[in-house]
């Protein structure tokens, strides 16, 4: 009986380590296996990113690498050398647009009368309502001698335009318009600007010509109706365009000014605009108010800010 038990033992053993054997050697030719496949996946991975590093690709958007976002320029040397050269006295503001940064200022917060460029807070009011639906862009407004009948939009255009005051009066004198042109101001906190519009500062010219810039509640149609009015100025009696406007060669500049003459003098000339360097990719919104200054100074500076731009910009 011993012997039986014996052989037994000596079987189960001898099965169990040839099991073993087999798992172990089975384990290992798997791991091998699974080695060389992960390190055959890695180095293609590797190559595959390399390829899609140095690949020469073009960008879905053709032209997005052509005028990429500039550095932003400080241009308060521009304003204390032109200041230097003028008498009388100014507020001014320089706005980059593109970085949302004051780029220059100097009496920003100083009042000035504004003259014509209080009509830009009813243009504004009056394509708002047009976009509501309260005002009817062809529905009659006014008669004026030189133009005969004229329509609501009509009115619009030529308030920048010419600053045409036979439609700007009129709708100054309108209760409504007027109320609401006052609860516009006070909405964007245009701390600076009473009566409507007709004393105002650099500062709340700017944040104007931001509204305008943004027109988030506009339709690209009456954007592009504000845009025309304020880049295609005729001449006319006067020289909407003599300002600002006339110093810059390379810009677009969508403008207003406002102005007032005494004695063959100028007592007021203000110009706001929007400046468009297309070819650099930089735009700025500029409030220049002015007292006893030349609309030739005024040019000056429109001069110099491009020059000082466009060298920057190289």
């Amino acid at each position: 009986m011993p012997r039986i038990i014996s052989k037994n033992w000596l079987y189960l053993l001898l099965t169990f380590f040839i099991a073993f054997s087999i798992t172990l050697v089975s384990a290992r030719i798997i791991h091998v296996i699974i080695a060389e496949q992960t390190q055959e996946d890695s180095s293609k991975t590797e190559t595959s990113d390399y390829q899609s590093t140095n690949v020469d690709t073009k960008p879905d958007n053709p032209t997005s690498n052509v005028n990429p976002e500039p550095a932003f320029l400080n241009l308060q040397s521009v304003v204390d050398d032109w200041l230097k050269t003028v008498n009388g006295e100014a507020g001014i503001m320089i706005y980059d647009l593109d970085h949302s940064h004051i780029a220059a200022e100097y009496n920003a917060n100083k009042t000035f009368y504004a003259a014509s460029l209080y009509k830009l807070f009813f243009v504004y009011d009056g394509y708002s309502q047009i976009e509501k639906g309260s005002e009817n862009p062809d529905e009659f407004f006014v008669f004026s001698y030189d133009k005969g009948n004229l329509t609501y939009a009509a009115c619009l255009d030529l308030m920048i335009r010419e600053s045409y005051n036979p439609c700007a009066d009129p709708m100054r004198a309108d209760p409504a318009k007027y109320a609401r042109v006052e609860t516009f101001i006070h909405q964007y906190n245009l701390s600076g600007t009473t009566e409507a519009g007709l004393q105002t500062t650099a500062t709340d010219m700017v944040e104007l010509l931001k509204i305008y810039y943004r027109h988030t509640d506009l339709s690209d149609t009456s954007w592009q109706a504000i845009l025309d009015s304020m880049l295609n100025q005729p001449p006319t009696t006067y020289d909407w365009r003599q300002g600002l406007p006339s110093g810059f060669t390379t810009a677009k500049v969508y403008d207003k000014v406002g102005w007032y003459a005494q004695d063959n003098r100028w007592t007021t000339y203000n110009d706001v605009a929007i400046i468009d360097f297309t070819e650099d990719n930089r735009h700025y919104a500029i409030a220049i108010l002015t007292s006893n200054i030349n609309p030739e100074d005024i040019a000056r500076f429109g001069k110099a800010l491009e020059a000082s731009v466009l060298n920057n910009s190289k």
